[in-house]
């Protein structure tokens, strides 16, 4: 009879670990989700209003946390446009600008890549084709990761900046 009852407490204790195992596990799934709610998610796409109309460049925010230091690199041709975007470099969750260009719509952008840091420090970049890329904040700690390094990760070919002649938008709405 006591080997049954042995049997059935070590059973009982097996089940509770495992009961355990899994309430950890959905715990830690929640705070990753939770987590994620709160970062940044920049898209960056343009728009023409003719065929051969002005091209603007949109930025939105589609996540729950403030984009920060936010920069928009936008390639065309010879001309490159790198800043930080307008007016004070941040974008809150939901909010969108749009730049607009001195080029036309007849020819569209070569690489478009928006550079962000969330709130813990980490570094976010997004292409207009929706590649995504994290550097943690541990990492730029130990090595840094520069600008150029970011867009290279998504367009390896990207000519140095100082080869390439400084573009500006010509005005800017915060959408």
């Amino acid at each position: 009879m006591t080997t049954w009852a042995t049997l059935a407490a070590a059973g009982g204790a097996i089940f509770a670990a495992v009961a355990a195992c899994a309430s950890w596990a959905s715990v830690r799934q929640a705070r990753a989700i939770w987590e994620e709610s709160r970062l940044p998610l920049l898209h960056i796409s343009s728009t023409a209003s003719a065929p051969s109309g002005p091209m603007t460049i949109h930025v939105r925010n589609g996540g729950g946390g403030v984009a920060r230091s936010a920069q928009v690199y936008v390639r065309e041709g010879g001309e490159a446009l790198f800043t930080y975007l307008p007016p004070e470099g941040m974008l809150a969750p939901g909010e969108a600008v749009r730049l607009h260009m001195p080029w036309r719509a007849s020819t569209s952008y070569q690489s478009g890549v928006v550079i962000c840091e969330d709130a813990r420090g980490n570094l976010h970049a997004w292409t207009g084709g929706g590649a995504y890329k994290r550097w943690s904040s541990r990492r730029l700690r130990r090595r840094a990761v520069s600008n150029l390094q970011a867009i290279r990760h998504f367009f390896p070919d990207t000519p140095d900046p100082e080869t390439l002649i400084p573009a500006n938008y010509t005005s800017f709405e915060k959408v």
